[in-house]
């Protein structure tokens, strides 16, 4: 498992997605990314999994380092985190209210589980 120092290195080198499997929100968040990709937008990024790569504490602390601060009922940060050219983006929802939500086909796209 990565470290604290480690996955922040790697939060300030590469596009990251620090992912959950089977999560809606990490999926979503990835076929954005690819989109992005497709595009020539970005030219690539890498995927983390909890609890093979990283845990929930490492990456809460991380994101506790970017002013993320846990609220009481949720003491861990959520997933997907995102890290694009070094800039902290959040989660999935942050990611998808961002500059690089670039595909104008579904401008309210901000929640994977909307039906």
């Amino acid at each position: 498992m990565l470290n604290l120092q480690q996955i922040q290195q790697i939060a300030e080198t590469q596009n990251v997605i620090f992912y959950k499997p089977n999560c809606s929100f990490c999926i979503a968040s990835k076929d954005l990314f690819d989109r992005l990709i497709s595009l020539g937008v970005l030219e690539n990024y890498q995927i983390y999994t909890l609890d093979k790569d990283f845990d929930n504490q490492t990456l809460t602390d991380l994101v506790c380092i970017y002013g993320w601060k846990p609220d009481g009922i949720q003491s861990f940060c959520s997933k997907p985190q995102i890290f694009i050219k070094s800039e902290y983006i959040g989660g999935n929802f942050e990611f998808y209210k961002s500059k690089w939500n670039i595909d104008t086909s579904f401008p309210n796209l901000k929640n994977p589980m909307r039906f």
